[in-house]
């Protein structure tokens, strides 16, 4: 889905709930959407510190749960969901696994689980150029990138089974 295709959709509906608005590409990606008129709800964890946003952002922090994740994408209503929240880490140590699936496969369940619930259709997904290590279709880099290609074999299921329609970058 192209920024142009977005534009389009404002005229319905121009909320648009995001994941990893703190990061590099998610912090850019807010500045163009607020420049552009979108009205946007941040999902973040409690522990996250919210973009300076001038009053332009919803920051909704999420505890963990299910229904917490819920409540929010009821509240924010968006046409779109973003999704590029992430856990990273290159070289995993046993300690590291929980935080891996928790985040990486888990949440996003719950994110597509609330879609499907509150009958939101489209999802903008990003992966890594890990899960294609030597530019295989598929050749996991690292746990990480193993994370992210279960969470789009799920995306699959949903798209399915839910008609919910995702783009995967």
């Amino acid at each position: 889905m192209t920024l142009r295709a977005l534009l389009k959709y404002r005229k319905m509906n121009n909320k648009i709930l995001i994941t990893g608005s703190n990061g590099f590409i998610g912090h850019h990606l807010v500045k163009t959407l607020i420049s552009k008129g979108f009205e946007l709800h941040c999902l973040l964890r409690e522990t996250s510190t919210p973009l300076a946003n001038g009053g332009k952002i919803t920051n909704h922090y999420y505890d963990g749960s299910y229904e917490d994740i819920n409540r929010i994408v009821k509240i924010s209503r968006p046409f779109i969901v973003i999704h590029l929240a992430t856990y990273f880490i290159n070289e995993h140590e046993p300690t590291d696994i929980e935080n891996l699936i928790q985040s990486n496969i888990m949440f996003g369940v719950q994110l597509l689980e609330s879609m499907k619930e509150n009958k939101i259709k489209l999802l903008l997904n990003f992966g890594t150029m890990w899960q294609h290590f030597n530019n295989n279709s598929y050749e996991p880099k690292n746990l990480y990138s193993a994370t992210k290609q279960s969470f789009i074999d799920i995306i699959y299921y949903y798209t399915l089974v839910n008609n919910i329609n995702c783009l995967t970058l």
